[in-house]
């Protein structure tokens, strides 16, 4: 089996093992926002360990020509995570630098 394969059925089962983690709202925070935080930070961690050694050709690999590469679907969170802190916290959507800068990754159809 290739390399990038083998990555991509290890990164599957890794993300499902991990994905039985419990949400707490952390100190400080109120229940709702506690628990977005909580997911965030744990979304975060868990891309990261899976992601930080991947080489330039390990993040740029295609299953098929309906797949998306995986640092596709990273740009992908970054671009949701972006317009979800401006829509959160500014009341607003992209203005047109940031619309320029994240459109991309916004608009990838998973």
């Amino acid at each position: 089996m290739k390399t990038p394969a083998k990555l991509l059925i290890f990164t599957i089962f890794t993300v499902s093992v991990q994905a039985q983690n419990t949400i707490e709202a952390p100190k400080g925070f109120t229940n709702d926002i506690g628990n977005m935080v909580s997911m965030l930070d744990n979304l975060k961690q868990r891309v990261e360990r899976l992601v930080v050694n991947l080489n330039q050709e390990q993040t740029d690999f295609l299953l098929d020509e309906n797949a998306n590469r995986i640092g596709a679907i990273i740009y992908h969170l970054a671009a949701t995570e972006a317009y979800y802190q401006v829509y959160t916290f500014e009341n607003r959507g992209f203005n047109k630098e940031e619309r320029e800068k994240w459109d991309m990754g916004f608009k990838l159809r998973c």
